[in-house]
């Protein structure tokens, strides 16, 4: 019987037998072996783990193209302004926002977009209060560029907005939420998005991102919209009636669903809600959806209870129909309805309350 002696562990195996007894019964001489090299090898390379979850880690960053001379622009404002983290301001440091925003336009946006992306995950709560910054000054309205190439959001760079906008808790969050959503939309990781947005501690960061997931998910997204919609947070409820209007040149498929789903918003007791269900009927949906919006504000009228801010719907800029051309496009109203439109807002114009 030899005995084979491993830390605090010995081992008796039988000079012309397979198995093993004592401490690890039930194991053949070659199982024992091996187990043994097995173990001093774990114990030699116990910290490859951290290493690999160290390199997981930072993968998404890793994997992004960093311009180096970009960064030092960004990092030179970590430092030399003056941060207001809250609203993401940066003072008393135009020359060098200035730099910036020049480098962003004479390199492009799709070239320095992931630059920024790893800034906003890095340590350094300076700098990335300035990655904030420069997604809502320079990127959030651009990211249409990224249609025409979305392989240009690389898998790292949309991850790294996403995260970036979960990591950072506060309320400076929302100005970077805007451009995570459109990477997020375009590339078709909408699920990512939403988990993030559900579970993030900023209710102001929902109510951005929700405004404008149509803009590039289009009618995708829509069944996520009617969610929110159909939910008890009034804010968000709101929020999901705006989503519509930052969805552009609507098909016919599109804007008939949309349009049938908003009027049932119309006469809701929310005239908040109501009034921009109404945008969309009048901006969007015209035609006779327009006829629905006016019948609505003439019934308010002819009872009493037509107030502020129903009467928006034809004398507000941002929710009555057109009735003039602007750059080449017709009027959204017929000349029997925009007259409708004319006499209701003479009633409740300024002027006219102040007489």
């Amino acid at each position: 019987m030899d005995i084979i002696k491993k830390g605090a562990f010995k081992y008796k195996v039988p000079v012309d037998g397979n198995s093993v007894r004592a401490s690890r019964p039930g194991l053949s001489r070659r199982s024992l072996k091996l187990f043994l090299e097995y173990k001093g090898m774990f114990k030699r390379y116990a910290f490859l783990p951290a290493v690999l979850s160290a390199l997981l880690i930072s993968s998404s960053c890793g994997s992004v193209k960093v311009d180096k001379e970009f960064m030092a622009l960004l990092k030179n404002l970590a430092t030399k302004c003056k941060l207001d983290k809250r609203y993401a301001f940066l003072k008393d440091c135009d020359a060098d926002k200035k730099k910036v925003g020049d480098m962003v336009r004479s390199r492009g946006r799709v070239p320095t977009l992931g630059t920024v992306s790893v800034a906003l995950n890095d340590k350094d709560e300076n700098l990335k209060t300035v990655a904030v910054w420069a997604l809502y000054s320079h990127y959030k309205d651009y990211m249409k560029q990224f249609t025409n190439n979305p392989k240009a959001l690389s898998k790292g760079i949309v991850t790294n907005l996403i995260k970036g906008v979960a990591n950072h808790k506060g309320y400076a969050a929302m100005y970077g939420a805007r451009t995570a959503v459109h990477a997020a939309m375009i590339t078709g990781r909408d699920k990512e998005l939403y988990a993030m947005l559900k579970a993030h501690p900023q209710d102001s960061v929902r109510s951005e991102s929700y405004g404008y997931l149509m803009t590039f998910g289009r009618l995708k997204a829509f069944p996520k919209i009617k969610e929110i919609a159909s939910g008890g947070d009034k804010r968000l409820k709101r929020t999901a009636l705006y989503a519509p209007q930052n969805m552009y040149k609507y098909t016919d498929a599109e804007k008939k669903e949309v349009c049938e789903w908003a009027k049932g918003f119309l006469t809701d007791s929310d005239e908040y809600l109501a009034i921009r269900a109404g945008g969309i009927l009048n901006r969007i949906c015209k035609g006779e959806y327009i006829d629905l919006v006016l019948n609505e504000v003439e019934k308010r009228d002819k009872a009493g209870t037509l107030k502020s801010p129903y009467y928006w719907l034809v004398s507000g800029f941002a929710y009555r129909f057109s009735c003039k051309g602007f750059l080449g496009s017709k009027p959204a109203g017929t000349p029997e309805q925009c007259a409708r439109r004319d006499a209701l807002a003479a009633k409740y114009s300024p002027k006219k309350k102040k007489k």
